[in-house]
């Protein structure tokens, strides 16, 4: 080993030590998931300020700069985080993630190309090379379709090309099987479909409301994982009270920037539970697990359901971790 990689792999090793000693405040990590990202990029600014080596923090600090499409000062710090450690493979990723958002595919590839090869079992960076190399055929084939008729076979492949670049992955990707059964603490094996007892569950009206109920938790799920945004912020009530922001029309835009930027998602619902609190009010509780190229984590999620003329919706959403 020549001196300069030995002076590279003495600066990763003491950037790991510094980084232990340290970590990125879980509550900035759940904002960002959440779709908070000001609120996470404040309290990831703030930590920094204590700790301005913590190279996770400045990763984490790159990566909500762009969910909040600040790209240039998303690229300045990954690019910053490379040059001081260019052994480290988030980075790449991380701008190799960002060119791709911005639909510079080729500097993408190039970048993802390197973090795949430091870190060979990164999923976030293997699924965003392959998006990349996606979208330079979908170049190609779109420049070949120019050049030639356009028949419904070669309109069908290009529809099919056009749907993967957009993110919208195949049904078979999803993961939608939450199911509504009586109670149980959260942890203990979840209800299925085939032990689904809606009589059984705490404040249960009837078997009607509640299969509803459980229809409009997958149609919840499905739309947020496929990035349907419209389906998506149709499952919240016109009067729905965010949490954070100062009205929904603020919360929307979050959530849709959030949802848009997001690569490979994955959201499951485990272990949920119903309480009907009156004819056209219920409550459910379930464990969700979420996961994407930007954050992996699970939390204890709460709906406050109202039934109004278009169906079940949702009125009020809290988080809490678990």
């Amino acid at each position: 080993m020549n001196m300069r990689l030995l002076a590279v792999a003495l600066a990763a090793a003491l950037s790991t030590i510094a980084v232990a000693r340290a970590a990125v405040p879980p509550e900035a990590q759940r904002l960002l998931a959440d779709g908070h990202a000001n609120e996470a990029l404040s309290l990831i600014e703030n930590h920094l300020a204590q700790n301005p080596q913590d190279a996770d923090a400045r990763l984490a600090r790159g990566t909500t700069l762009a969910r909040l499409n600040r790209y240039p000062e998303a690229e300045r710090e990954f690019n910053d985080l490379i040059n001081e450690n260019p052994l480290r493979a988030p980075p790449y990723r991380e701008l190799g993630l960002l060119y791709l958002r911005q639909g510079d595919a080729l500097r993408a590839r190039s970048a993802l190309e390197t973090a795949t090869k430091l870190a060979p079992g990164d999923a976030a960076a293997q699924v965003g090379l392959g998006d990349a190399y996606l979208a330079l055929s979908g170049d190609a084939y779109s420049l070949a379709l120019g050049a030639g008729r356009k028949d419904s076979a070669t309109r069908g492949k290009q529809r099919g090309v056009e749907r993967l670049l957009a993110g919208e992955y195949p049904d078979t990707d999803m993961v939608v099987e939450p199911t509504l059964g009586a109670p149980v603490p959260l942890g203990e094996t979840p209800v299925t479909a085939t032990n689904l007892a809606p009589a059984a569950i705490v404040g249960a009206a009837d078997d009607a409301a509640t299969a509803e109920i459980s229809q409009f938790l997958k149609d919840w799920l499905a739309a947020w994982m496929s990035k349907d945004i419209d389906a998506y912020l149709a499952c919240y009530a016109d009067d729905f009270r965010p949490e954070i922001e100062p009205d929904r029309a603020s919360w929307a835009q979050g959530r849709r920037n959030t949802i848009i930027a997001a690569h490979a998602l994955r959201v499951t619902a485990e272990s949920p539970r119903l309480t009907r609190i009156d004819a056209t009010h219920a409550r459910l509780r379930f464990e969700q697990h979420y996961r994407a190229d930007l954050y992996n984590g699970s939390s204890i999620k709460t709906l406050d359901l109202v039934q109004t003329a278009k169906g079940w919706r949702i009125a009020r959403e809290r988080v809490e971790s678990d």
